[in-house]
């Protein structure tokens, strides 16, 4: 049995090279000759056994290849993804009108109004508009003095406010569209720039609170 153990090299796994060791260490007493053989024999195979472990780790580790990045595509346009969220659904608000038209698409009083100021022609403070019930209101942005006023409180139908905004976002963010979408207004001046400047208001009589 020694002898075969020997002449096969003995390539049993590090575990079980322990355990035959230490019951053959005590068949061996009386025989230094054949235990120093055998112990010799046992030391290789336990090297080799490292070995083995140490390349299968390194073989399983090569072949766990690290996740790639994912491609980084240009974008379709320079613009930041909130602003172009906002073009397309206001575009496509232009072009569909919706039945029921509300200002879907455009900025509402409780985005846009200032806390310490009085606000559109109504002379509204931020603070009031949950009293009054208009902070989901839509509004328009006047291109003279860069006010907030309520669409409703200047006469503006939602759908020229909507177009509005689009020539005024195209203008500050340099964008193109490409839809076939009206080209006026495309500027807005509330009733209060419109007196200053003595041009008529385009929208009907806007009563101004004092």
């Amino acid at each position: 049995m020694l002898r075969a153990l020997l002449g096969l090299g003995v390539s049993l796994k590090q575990g079980l090279l322990d355990d035959l060791w230490a019951e053959l260490q005590g068949l061996m007493r009386g025989r230094p000759s054949e235990a120093a053989a055998l112990e010799a024999v046992v030391a290789v195979s336990r090297k080799d056994a490292v070995q083995r472990q140490q390349e299968q780790l390194q073989h399983q580790q090569a072949q766990a290849q690290p996740l790639e990045e994912p491609p980084q595509g240009e974008p379709v346009h320079s613009l930041d993804e909130f602003y172009q969220r906002q073009l397309e659904e206001l575009v496509y608000l232009i072009v569909n009108p919706p039945a029921e038209d509300s200002g879907q698409g455009l900025p509402t009083a409780s985005d846009t109004f200032k806390e310490d100021e009085e606000n559109c022609v109504c002379n509204l403070y931020a603070a009031d508009l949950i009293d009054a019930d208009l902070g989901e209101e839509p509004v328009v942005q006047c291109d003279a003095c860069h006010e907030h006023f309520h669409v409703s409180c200047v006469q503006v139908p939602p759908q020229a406010a909507r177009i509005v905004l689009l020539h005024q976002m195209q203008r500050s963010l340099n964008a193109e569209i490409d839809a076939d979408v009206p080209a006026e207004p495309d500027t807005y001046v509330c009733p209060s720039c419109c007196v200053k400047m003595a041009t008529p208001y385009p929208y009907g009589e806007v009563v101004i609170e004092p």
